[in-house]
């Protein structure tokens, strides 16, 4: 059976941490929160590269160009998106456009649009090609949503975005096709993909994650365990490596791993951050080392796990 510690602690944030990505190859990591910053690390040898700054109000995503990987975007309560030269730490641009709280944003595939939700009940595209715009290209307006946005994901020509309401909507761009599936009456607040881009993983708000077929929507698999609570926050969960299992924190210091196809038939393992008041708000997968985790939590800590 699996079991896991914690190799790395990075604490140089002292409030909740709300984003968390990384590159490719897993050697860096961003991460954002409740202080405003933005830092850089190798989290594998624990040092802190550079800190962003920028941000009036608490980070809630921040997504790196990975073609080029000289730039990310983040955003969060100050309703404007924030385009990074991650060198010199400048803020090359600004997006706006809402009129709330910026919860989630995604590059497309190319790396030249950004998609957000928020807030305010839609959804926006910007065109990173044309340097004079910061205003939306086109927009998703609280006709089609019903709640706050709560994350999203932009797929080659397809995006999947997740609600308050309920619902998973995946809008095609190329021929401007929404299609909704309800989900959770509670609301849903973590969406992500599979690398066959054949799944759909979400979080619920009612203590369960769900895998959903992309092609017809329909419920492939459920998640749950005593242990697993969440049911107040957004916990952002996601794929396992090479999509073999499903991870997620929990609102109780813990972070569980299920089999992607055996579900609660087969051991959940639970590694536990030892800290039943601190909320996990982020699971990653290392991508290219499938025994290490990467997670952060409200107590300001970004761990790494070894799980063998």
């Amino acid at each position: 059976s699996l079991s896991g510690k914690a190799s790395v602690c990075l604490s140089d944030s002292k409030q909740s941490i709300y984003a968390l990505t990384s590159t490719n190859d897993g050697e860096y990591i961003l991460c954002g929160g409740k202080d405003q910053i933005i830092r850089l690390y190798n989290p594998c040898k624990s040092v802190l590269i550079k800190e962003y700054k920028g941000h009036g109000y608490d980070v809630q995503c921040i997504q790196m160009d990975q073609t080029t990987k000289s730039t990310f975007a983040s955003c969060g309560g100050d309703k404007n998106i924030f385009l990074w030269d991650i060198k010199t730490a400048r803020i090359l641009r600004k997006f706006w456009g809402h009129s709330q709280r910026i919860n989630c944003l995604s590059f497309n595939q190319q790396f030249n649009l950004i998609a957000s939700g928020s807030y305010d009940q839609n959804v926006l595209f910007y065109d990173l090609k044309a340097y004079n715009k910061c205003k939306p290209f086109y927009k998703l307006s609280n006709q089609y949503f019903k709640d706050s946005v709560t994350d999203l994901f932009f797929s080659e020509y397809e995006i999947f975005i997740v609600c308050m309401d309920g619902y998973l909507r995946t809008f095609d761009i190329r021929n401007g096709k929404l299609i909704k599936d309800f989900i959770c009456e509670k609301g849903v607040t973590s969406v992500s993909l599979s690398e066959d881009r054949k799944c759909i993983l979400l979080s619920c708000l009612d203590d369960k994650l769900r895998l959903i077929n992309k092609l017809n929507g329909k419920l492939l698999n459920e998640y749950g365990h005593e242990k697993y609570i969440n049911n107040s926050y957004r916990i952002r969960s996601s794929f396992g490596c090479h999509d073999e299992t499903v991870l997620s924190g929990t609102e109780n210091g813990l972070i569980l791993i299920w089999d992607l196809v055996k579900a609660n038939k087969h051991e959940v393992v639970v590694l536990d951050n030892e800290d039943n008041t601190s909320i996990i708000t982020n699971v990653l997968p290392h991508p290219q080392k499938s025994n290490l985790l990467i997670s952060s939590d409200t107590k300001g800590h970004i761990k790494v796990w070894n799980v063998e």
